[in-house]
């Protein structure tokens, strides 16, 4: 069994929700928030809260796809810039080999 508490009581404690015991107009005896004395029950049950929990569920959906979608850049871009980077690294080798040659050329 619940412990009765006062909507005023609870609110001086800080409390989100309190309990007293009586049913709501729908007939539930549950606890009330404090807030806005409104039954959980019924906030439970509520065809908004419905309609919220739905529209959240379905913009985490998209968030997901669109992190996911970013992800797979980030990654293409990396395995991009790894073979611009080799790339580099053999052009630079070549050009290093192929400058002694210059130099010779260019003394006699």
């Amino acid at each position: 069994m619940k412990k009765l508490i006062s909507r005023r009581e609870a609110k001086a404690l800080g409390l989100p929700r309190y309990y007293t015991g009586r049913p709501c107009l729908r007939g539930h005896i549950a606890e009330r928030f404090a807030g806005n004395k409104t039954c959980v029950e019924c906030d439970r049950q509520s065809p908004s809260r419905a309609k919220y929990r739905e529209k959240r569920r379905t913009i985490v959906q998209e968030l997901r796809a669109e992190i996911t979608k970013w992800r797979d850049y980030a990654e293409r871009l990396l395995d991009e810039n790894e073979a611009l980077l080799d790339e580099n690294a053999a052009l630079k080798k070549v050009l290093k080999e192929a400058q002694p040659c210059q130099a010779e050329s260019a003394s006699p």
